[in-house]
């Protein structure tokens, strides 16, 4: 069974079990992910382009799934949440991981359509993550986003009090996350910001200037504090 099991993960995650991981662990994991593929060959038809074998929590909504692609490997935990209406629609690469709760949205509101989101091979949005593509928002492979991050590529004009904040329109700028990139629980990364290759966000920080690649940056508003060195 563990050869069986070992084999499928690779295969879909391009990484092997740990050796320390028990029998008990893999037939609670297979028990798991069973339920969780029939759902999304069952449910997931309307936004595959082609056959895919992904995993589909509970209670998964998606909205504007003509402009939904999903590819092989791809885990969507439960009560996530992607409204892929916007321009470019909403794109998750190979081996991608949705934590619980997560959103994942191209547009703001319908009336302004986004931009739309695109998430690279292998990387991990967290737990109650909050990814709004009006700007767009490109995230690049092998990241990690730990839970309650927020990336939001827009923001409200507010210039003149005499009319309603809601009343004057929105800017938007793009996001783009690097390959590697490593984002803490609890950050923020404001519209506009370009987050470099192998760069770390500590947790907490609020990001509103490009990082550059290599770097740890903390704070609000964050700032760098310290070289991780140059690529091996």
């Amino acid at each position: 069974m563990r050869r069986v099991v070992d084999a499928a993960y690779w295969r879909l995650r391009r990484r092997r079990l740990p050796e320390q991981i028990g029998t008990g662990t893999l037939v609670d994991l297979v028990l798991t992910r069973l339920p969780q593929a029939v759902r999304g060959v069952v449910l997931g038809w309307p936004y595959l382009r082609r056959p895919a074998l992904h995993f589909r929590g509970r209670h998964v909504r998606t909205v504007g799934r003509s402009k939904l692609s999903v590819a092989s490997g791809v885990v969507l935990g439960d009560n996530v949440i992607i409204d892929a209406t916007s321009a470019s629609g909403v794109r998750l690469g190979p081996g991608v991981t949705v934590a619980r709760g997560a959103a994942i949205l191209g547009s703001g509101v319908l009336a302004e359509p986004g931009v739309g989101v695109t998430v690279g091979a292998g990387t991990a949005i967290g737990m109650n993550d909050v990814v709004w593509g009006q700007g767009g928002v490109t995230i690049g492979a092998r990241c990690m986003l730990g839970p309650n991050v927020v990336l939001v590529s827009e923001n409200h004009a507010h210039d003149d009090p005499t009319v309603p904040m809601n009343r004057q329109g929105g800017v938007r700028a793009p996001i783009v996350l690097g390959d590697d990139v490593w984002i803490g629980a609890n950050a923020v990364v404001t519209m506009g910001v370009t987050i470099g290759d192998g760069a770390v966000v500590g947790a907490g920080a609020v990001v509103t200037r490009d990082v550059p690649a290599r770097t740890v940056v903390g704070g609000v508003p964050a700032r760098v504090l310290r070289d991780r060195g140059p690529r091996p």
